[in-house]
């Protein structure tokens, strides 16, 4: 009985013996299966899409470009691999935040793009609002659409008198003026009106040796030498081309002729249309030859110098359609319509702009030189581009942003870079955006501020977390 006893004890001690050893033996590859879980856990890591070269122990912002962090985990090799919190919306420029494309690819610069995914943004933190909350701010949205853009350019100019209707009066003699019949600065006068009376030594000879020539060729004896009734009526003509020189007209000399007698004085007319713009000469007064004495301008038709800013010159070119008004008109539908004639090569030293020079008609004489007009120019249409309401963008001055509405109350502040803008409030996306997107047309100054308050909070929390945080191991350096 006591052997019995003592067989079935032994037998026990071996058999609890044995689970023991085989439980304390683990298979090679469960023991580093769970190793590295361990060392998973214990060693989590966080990295920017945009910048791999940030690696943190924590979530956070990205030090670069503000983007959220995602979560490391350690690949089936033992090597870190980033783990995508959602999936893709859509890649992005990293030194650009405004170049945006659906696929993978290579930035203008040859920088490769990188992953924005759900969740993220390019700039600052996505917003999530309850439905009914937006309800109650009255968040209002407005689609991307691809469209023609048929804008207009307003700015003012100023009225000066055209260059190519000004005319100078002077003598071409020496003389004193013995009448002046356009006495007044500003005076209209005609085409063919006596301006003054010239009196002139040299014009008298001259008259003389007209009527000399005159009365010799006159009296010339019909039988004389063809040459020398040929000497007679070169010495004729060159004194009548003399006179004509002088500004004396061929019915002065008509005249003269029919009269046969020397006039002290000789008559000065006007060849043109125009305005007194100009009076340097005083009744009695000498004048020598070459002398301005009046300058006459021709308003009928008159140039529009209007002010091109710096940021506009690339819009601007010669032949554009150009409306001009005058400001507090009491005919508001009057508009005086001409195109750019030439565009000046320099910069007003002033008001650092460019002229842009337009011919107009001013027969009714409403547009008088110096007069201050409003200009408005019609600019090329832009065919095939995206365009969004003006007041989607929030403009700070540094940077313009929008925001996406995405379901479930989430936004998305996104930056964008804009193109020009129409007189029915849309502006051209030129990057940042994708067809069919909507963006936030109002109340979006409150997303503004809610997401620069959430950038600022994590920043405070990311810069102190750095204060304690390890350095990167040397194999995560070298990997990224």
């Amino acid at each position: 009985m006591k052997r019995t006893v003592w067989f079935i004890g032994v037998a026990v001690v071996a058999a609890l013996a044995t689970v023991f050893v085989l439980n304390g033996i683990r298979n090679p590859a469960q023991e580093q299966a769970a190793h590295q879980h361990d060392e998973t856990e214990q060693h989590q890591q966080w990295t920017c899409g945009m910048h791999p070269q940030v690696i943190r122990d924590e979530p956070g912002l990205c030090p670069i470009c503000a983007m959220e962090l995602t979560p490391l985990i350690q690949s089936s090799q033992g090597q870190n691999a980033e783990t995508p919190a959602a999936t893709i919306k859509y890649w992005v420029d990293p030194e650009d935040p405004t170049f945006v494309r659906h696929d993978e690819g290579l930035s203008p610069a040859g920088v490769p793009l990188v992953p924005v995914y759900e969740g993220h943004a390019t700039y600052g933190s996505v917003i999530h609002i309850d439905p009914v909350m937006v309800q109650n701010m009255g968040i209002r949205t407005a689609t991307v659409e691809r469209g023609t853009l048929s804008a207009s350019l307003r700015t003012i100019g100023r009225v000066h008198i055209d260059e190519q209707g000004q005319y100078n009066i002077n003598s071409k003699i020496a003389g004193w003026v013995e009448r002046l019949y356009v006495n007044v600065t500003g005076q209209q006068v005609k085409a063919g009106q006596p301006l003054l009376e010239l009196y002139s030594p040299q014009l008298v000879s001259a008259q003389q040796e007209l009527l000399l020539a005159a009365r010799y060729r006159h009296n010339l004896d019909p039988k004389a030498d063809s040459s020398l009734r040929e000497s007679a009526d070169r010495l004729f003509e060159s004194a009548r081309i003399r006179l004509q020189r002088w500004d004396i007209t061929s019915a002065q000399i008509d005249a003269l002729l029919k009269r046969d007698e020397v006039r002290k004085t000789m008559t000065l007319y006007a060849p043109h249309n125009g305005v007194v713009t100009l009076k340097n000469v005083r009744e009695g007064e000498a004048v020598k030859a070459g002398q301005t004495l009046l300058e006459l301008s021709d308003f009928s038709q008159v140039w529009v110098q209007a002010e091109i800013y710096e940021q506009d010159r690339g819009r601007v070119s010669e032949g554009l359609l150009v409306t001009v008004a005058i400001p507090g008109d009491s005919r508001p539908t009057r508009g005086y319509r001409g195109r750019i004639d030439y565009l000046y090569p320099y910069v007003d030293t002033l008001t650092q702009t460019v002229q842009a020079r337009i011919v107009l008609n001013n027969a009714d004489g409403a547009l008088q030189p110096q007069r201050f007009v409003d200009v408005v120019i019609t600019l090329s249409p832009q065919n095939d581009v995206l365009l969004i309401p003006a007041d989607a963008v929030v403009d700070s001055g540094e940077r313009q942003l929008v925001f996406i509405a995405r379901p479930g109350g989430t936004f998305e502040p996104r930056p964008v870079q804009l193109g020009q803008r129409d007189d029915q409030g849309r502006v051209v996306v030129q990057q940042g955006l994708f067809e069919g997107e909507d963006v936030v047309v109002s109340a979006q100054f409150l997303l503004d501020s809610e997401t620069q308050l959430r950038e600022a909070l994590r920043k405070m929390t990311m810069d102190n977390a750095e204060e304690t945080a390890p350095e990167p191991s040397a194999d995560l350096e070298e990997l990224f």
